[in-house]
């Protein structure tokens, strides 16, 4: 495959699905809740870090109350940190992250305890792409080369015998990847939601990636961004994460409180955006979820991206929520 590096930042793990611009927002106007005591027990909220964007909207309806114990981030630096560290309760990261992380300790520290954005990848073009093979000949722009977007346009291009004949062009991230479509620079943009939605889309085809992925893989979903617990801690924290759990739950079903509550706790995406990017953000829960998550590892296991889940699929010990 041709592949034209255009302004690309080494950051094999770059964040899959949406990219903010802001690196965080201030928590002192909220309460400390780092525990809440009654008559019998003393339920502990966790110490959790999370990239702004759709991993943070999908816990806004839980952070809102919390924001003390919430720190929000952009690039994947921070979470790696993290990772070494072992400062965090709860880390939400990439999916693969996690995995190489996992696969490189002895005695791993984190272990996924479920995936919270699945799908949010999409074809942006002004000519309808029915089949994937309509792109032969055609330049993709798109980002985060090495992680999720990467992994699922190159695994559909080979699928059907296209490595040779699409050429990609990697940007930094999805704002830049929309700014080159906005600007006529590129007719063919991978993209990612809530970002699709503040673009003008008079003219504008959107294909999500999904449908693709489906018949190159057989294979209903692909992980993205995930929710990763301190293993020593994950028995005190269950009452914690039925609440996280719930919260999430809610993104979909009142989507007008979780738009409101999103604004507040990311400070980068306004209300009514979120109102219409919420539906298509990829809020999903799989109860064969080890399975989706084990297709995406393989599929960069065979793209020769084995580095970046640490060499090998994660074994049974990785999935915490059995």
């Amino acid at each position: 495959m041709k592949k034209k590096n255009l302004l690309f930042l080494s950051l094999t793990l770059l964040l899959a699905g949406c990219h903010a611009n802001s690196n965080s927002i201030s928590n002192s106007t909220f309460p400390s809740t780092s525990t809440s005591s009654s008559a019998n027990q003393t339920k502990v909220y966790p110490s959790i870090i999370t990239p702004n964007g759709t991993p943070t909207i999908a816990i806004s309806n839980y952070a809102i109350n919390h924001m003390p114990d919430v720190e929000i981030v952009s690039g994947p630096q921070p979470l790696a940190a993290a990772f070494a560290s072992g400062d965090k309760d709860i880390i939400i990261a990439p999916i693969n992250l996690g995995a190489m992380r996992y696969n490189k300790e002895t005695n791993p520290t984190y272990g996924l305890y479920r995936t919270i954005v699945w799908d949010n990848i999409y074809l942006l073009s002004r000519k309808e792409v029915k089949a994937i093979d309509d792109l032969r000949g055609k330049t993709v722009t798109s980002y985060g080369k090495g992680s999720t977007p990467d992994v699922i346009l190159n695994t559909v291009l080979s699928s059907s015998n296209l490595t040779s004949d699409v050429t990609i062009e990697y940007v930094d991230n999805v704002v830049m990847a929309n700014s080159a479509f906005s600007s006529g620079t590129a007719d063919y943009v991978i993209s990612a939601q809530p970002n699709i939605s503040a673009l003008n889309l008079e003219g504008v085809y959107v294909k999500p990636l999904l449908d693709f992925w489906k018949t190159a893989t057989s294979l209903d979903s692909y992980p993205q961004s995930a929710m990763f617990v301190k293993i020593s801690k994950y028995e005190e924290l269950k009452p914690a994460l039925k609440e996280i759990d719930a919260s999430i739950e809610l993104v979909t079903k009142d989507v007008g409180t979780t738009a409101k509550n999103a604004e507040t706790v990311t400070g980068t995406f306004k209300e009514a955006l979120l109102t219409k990017a919420i539906p298509n953000c990829g809020y999903k829960s799989f109860k064969n979820e080890k399975e989706l998550v084990e297709g995406y590892f393989n599929a960069m296991i065979n793209l020769g991206l084995s580095a970046n889940v640490g060499g090998k699929l994660p074994n049974e010990n990785f999935y915490l929520n059995k």
